[in-house]
């Protein structure tokens, strides 16, 4: 299906590229086009996937995932049993907003960049740039699980316009040799996600200066953990800072 999308060759995302720029607007496309009703989507992504139990040893990086051996995943513990509307990764809550959680590992010009990039791709409100950039919390992970397809269909067309406006004007990151820095957008457009799920489900927290009259209260049926498949090192993982 994905080969005929793009045009009957068999094709590899771009190299450099990761996974989510090259399958989430291919999964966006098919679900745009499809004539059925599809109520949920549920997405897994480069060994990783959303499950209501917590299987492996704990990530050292990163809150709430865990790293497991590829024989432990199990056709059980991979199908869906449907208990709530969402099943995600819990939020995080951070000391500081996210302008300070990207200059803690990218640089500063390539977010004030990017920055401007979301803003003229009309994908961030110059009204909710100040209420982006000082939120303490964070859904990580957005794509990754299960949600209704019509939120998805609401974050993948935000994330596609995004993308395809910082290739269009050939974003590039100041170092674009450093491992860790290519990571850059990627960085980016997941707390962009993040900020477009709060806006969709009005969703508050009361550290953060968000506000909304009706708002979405997520409950422990939407949360899972985040199980990325890891046969190599089971102490510093995948996600080491400063590595790929």
């Amino acid at each position: 299906m994905v080969s005929e999308l793009m045009g009957g060759e068999s094709k590899h995302p771009p190299v450099g590229s990761y996974l989510a720029d090259y399958a989430i607007p291919i999964i966006f496309k098919l679900l745009s086009e499809c004539t059925e009703d599809v109520d949920y989507v549920s997405i897994s992504l480069h060994r990783k996937v959303i499950l209501r139990a917590s299987i492996g040893y704990p990530a050292k990086n990163h809150p709430g995932m865990y790293l497991v051996s590829g024989s432990l995943i199990t056709e059980d513990s991979l199908r869906f049993d449907r208990r709530s509307n969402y099943l995600i990764m819990p939020p995080l809550h951070f000391e500081q907003g996210i302008e300070w959680q990207y200059k803690r590992a990218h640089l500063k010009e390539d977010f004030d960049a990017l920055l401007r990039l979301s803003v003229c791709a009309g994908v961030l409100p110059v009204s909710e740039v100040k209420l982006f950039c000082s939120s303490k919390t964070l859904f990580p992970g957005v794509m990754l699980g299960v949600m209704p397809s019509d939120t998805f269909k609401y974050l993948a067309g935000l994330y596609s316009e995004f993308t395809h406006y910082t290739d269009l004007v050939d974003f590039r990151c100041s170092r674009p040799t450093d491992v860790y820095q290519r990571r850059a957008r990627s960085f980016f457009t997941e707390r962009l996600c993040s900020h477009w799920l709060r806006t969709v489900t009005s969703y508050v927290h009361s550290e953060d200066v968000y506000s909304a009259s009706d708002c979405y209260v997520f409950n422990d049926d939407d949360f899972g953990f985040c199980i990325t498949v890891d046969d190599q090192n089971f102490e510093t993982g995948l996600y080491s800072i400063g590595q790929s």
